[in-house]
């Protein structure tokens, strides 16, 4: 009779259910920041990005686009990788850069600007963070501009 009143109890259920759900909570809410810091990483970067190309057009000058990426982004610049590749384009083509268009018309110039930086992030499965073979999470960023 003992057995059969205590399997009708119900004290330490909520316990018990709670030790079984909250494992499951905790670890959703994890993943969720990961995914929202990555998230505000990747649009400060991309910002910054468009930031150090507004330098670039105002100013007319490539050297300071990496301090201007850097400081809108509120990194170090130590931290950053910024590569800048000039290109040629006529129409809808790329071109080598110093020819004419066919038609005689005048090359345009471009610059694509393209900054990646290491991110640690706690789940290895973040949607947002490209790896590379030895797993190394990286955050990119890049944009084209036309200097003349």
């Amino acid at each position: 009779m003992t057995l059969v009143r205590n399997l009708h109890r119900r004290r330490g259920n909520a316990i018990v259910e709670l030790a079984l759900v909250l494992p499951v909570v905790v670890s959703a809410v994890a993943f969720v920041a990961d995914i929202g810091t990555a998230a505000y990483h990747s649009m400060s970067l991309k910002s910054a990005v468009r930031a150090g190309i507004d330098y670039a057009v105002q100013h007319g000058d490539l050297a300071g686009v990496t301090a201007t990426i850097a400081a809108a982004a509120q990194r170090d610049p130590a931290s950053l990788s910024v590569a800048m590749t000039p290109f040629c384009g006529c129409a809808a083509t790329t071109v080598t850069c110093g020819g004419t268009c066919p038609g005689n018309t005048a090359q345009q110039e471009y610059v694509t600007v393209s900054v990646s930086e290491a991110y640690t992030a706690m789940f290895s499965m973040n949607p947002l963070v490209d790896r590379d073979q030895n797993q190394t999470a990286t955050l990119r960023a890049q944009a084209t501009f036309r200097t003349k």
